[in-house]
């Protein structure tokens, strides 16, 4: 009722469970400063490891998540996937690869775009995503922290010169410089099932770099 006063009320609430685990190398060393990503279908959480690679997410609605890891001298390994229940999680392990940066330039230089292609490597970095980079006018290009080893990388610029070149990741490792060539041209006309010509018709085809 009206400037009525109830005491003693006592209010029940569940406890979020959290998941908890350590980012490690592709040696087993624990990966200090690695940036760790939650992703559940679409929205992503994320957390930074301590000095010991240790990672702690407070409170996750329960659900899938996938976990992946990446930092400054680190590239992402393979994700983890995590069940979150009614419990918390805290043996959860975060693998990444130990990569180092590359810079290069295109030659001639100009605007292109570049991306990894797939090598044959061993292990956990065949199921990381490519890396892939911009170059501008000046030709040049970084990538942040490529997993060590074998490195082919395409470029596909917008004179339509293209080109590969080949590298080994290593931390010093020289500039990469990826020569192109003018691109093949295709030539033809639409025409539909009668075999008349049919103007105003936009081409599309569809090439991996």
């Amino acid at each position: 009722g009206g400037a009525e006063q109830v005491t003693d009320v006592e209010l029940w609430i569940a406890g979020v469970p959290g998941v908890r685990g350590k980012v490690v190398d592709d040696t087993g060393a624990p990966a200090p400063g690695a940036v760790v990503e939650a992703e559940r279908a679409g929205d992503a959480v994320s957390a930074t490891a301590d000095a010991a690679g240790a990672f702690a997410f407070p409170g996750l609605a329960p659900g899938g998540y996938e976990l992946t890891a990446h930092g400054d001298a680190y590239a992402a390994g393979p994700p983890t996937h995590v069940d979150v229940g009614a419990r918390d999680r805290d043996d959860v392990v975060v693998r990444v690869l130990r990569g180092a940066e590359v810079r290069g330039h295109v030659e001639p230089r100009q605007p292109c775009d570049l991306v990894e292609q797939p090598v044959a490597r061993l292990g956990p970095i065949q199921l990381a995503l490519p890396a892939t980079a911009t170059a501008g006018p000046d030709g040049a290009f970084t990538l942040g922290a490529i997993a060590r080893g074998p490195l082919t990388l395409a470029a596909r610029c917008a004179s339509g010169d293209q080109g590969t070149a080949t590298a080994t990741v290593a931390p010093g490792m020289p500039e990469l410089v990826v020569r192109v060539t003018p691109g093949g041209a295709i030539a033809g006309r639409v025409v539909d099932a009668a075999g008349k010509p049919v103007a105003g018709v936009e081409d599309e085809i569809a090439q991996p770099l």
